[in-house]
């Protein structure tokens, strides 16, 4: 955590001419995620470090326009496995933070492991698809427009939440087909 503070103190603090120097740098290399957030770039700093890769030669980041406060993350060819790994950590990351909402819904900011676990699976129960209809255009889909249609349809449209008894959140999810499906998940320690 410290080091990353000192990661993001860099980067909110970098100055113009070091932020020129680091978009010179990353000529060659490929741009792999652009527009991200300061937050991000510290996190791909660090992951970058380490693996042990030089910042300049390896790989790079840059405010694009510095008055607009975003960045591009660029890599040189041949580290692709960088990106792979970045991805795997913002989506455990984003699943962790999504985690943290629901269990905030009850005031619980130090869960214990089962607390976690559940908050998790809350998280992948809003994103499976409609189990019907990916059954359904499963066997139908001929063309594109079909398998739009069917993307949509099986595709949460709405998510609502409510709290119940202690601990206790019901999740509704409606899909563009209009199918609803609601599950209770027991969140207590």
């Amino acid at each position: 955590m410290e080091k990353f503070r000192e990661a993001m103190k860099i980067i909110h603090n970098l100055p113009e001419e070091l932020n020129l120097k680091l978009k010179q740098a990353s000529y060659g290399m490929e741009c792999f995620w652009g527009h991200v957030h300061p937050e991000d770039a510290a996190i791909f700093h660090l992951v970058c470090q380490r693996l042990g890769l030089e910042l300049g030669k390896d790989y790079s980041f840059y405010y694009v326009h510095p008055e607009d406060h975003h960045m591009d993350l660029c890599l040189r060819p041949g580290l692709e496995y960088v990106r792979e790994v970045f991805d795997d950590l913002m989506k455990e990351i984003s699943k962790r933070q999504t985690a943290m909402f629901y269990l905030q819904m009850f005031h619980i900011t130090n869960p214990t492991k089962k607390q976690l676990e559940t908050a998790y699976k809350i998280h992948e129960f809003q994103l499976q698809p409609c189990k019907k209809c990916r059954e359904k255009f499963g066997k139908k889909v001929r063309n594109v427009f079909d398998a739009l249609i069917a993307a949509i349809s099986v595709m949460p449209s709405s998510i609502s939440y409510e709290t119940l008894e202690k601990y206790k959140l019901k999740v509704k999810i409606k899909y563009g087909c209009g199918h609803v499906k609601e599950k209770i998940f027991d969140l207590s320690p």
